[in-house]
């Protein structure tokens, strides 16, 4: 699956980032909003998951420009310090996990964000 990772948080995003690469998906970081519209645009990832408090540009910000360019083509899970289910859904996500997280819990999002894709697939 190819995955867009983001947060402001770069040993987060780091950390993620090699544990989702271990598993077998093609992983990009970015560690800002804008940075990661840059990567959407080269890498069209299947899924994106982000922070939602980030400067400059919020994660709900980026979720709604991810879904403008993606559509229903991407996945869109928020990963944050701060939960709240309102925010978290508001700005178009489809998932939600809360910081920290375990590795069972990342991979049971990426396995449910992979089946709606197969299913919007077929």
């Amino acid at each position: 699956m190819r995955v867009l990772l983001v947060d402001d948080d770069v040993d987060t995003v780091d950390m993620v980032g090699m544990l989702l690469r271990s598993a077998g998906h093609d992983v990009q970081l970015a560690y800002s909003g804008q940075d990661a519209l840059e990567l959407c645009d080269a890498h069209a990832p299947d899924l994106a998951i982000t922070d939602i408090n980030m400067p400059g540009m919020s994660g709900q910000q980026l979720a709604a420009a991810l879904r403008k360019k993606r559509g229903k083509r991407i996945q869109l899970v928020s990963l944050t310090g701060r939960f709240d289910r309102g925010v978290a859904f508001a700005g178009a996500f489809d998932h939600h996990l809360a910081k920290p997280v375990t590795a069972q819990q990342l991979f049971q999002v990426i396995a449910a964000a992979q089946a709606t894709l197969a299913r919007l697939r077929a």
